[in-house]
């Protein structure tokens, strides 16, 4: 564990436990989201380098992104 994730996690343990609580799903949920990208990024990887190619249409692919993770223009 890195000196920084050490030093949150012993501030977020002086929180009440409810904040804890809400917390430790964010984090859980973040990484889990985090594992999925990378997955996909070596997915990806392995496809370009197997001479696979895609054809990606930015502005769809954006509103996909945008409708999935709730974000707006």
């Amino acid at each position: 564990m890195t000196k920084t994730l050490a030093l949150a996690l012993k501030k977020v343990s002086e929180l009440p436990d409810s904040a804890q609580e809400e917390i430790g799903f964010e984090l859980l949920e973040y990484v889990a989201d985090l594992k999925e990208v990378r997955e996909k990024l070596e997915e990806g990887i392995r496809a370009l380098d197997a001479g696979e190619r895609v054809q990606i249409h930015p502005k769809k692919f954006i509103a996909q992104m945008r409708k999935r993770h709730g974000k707006k223009k």
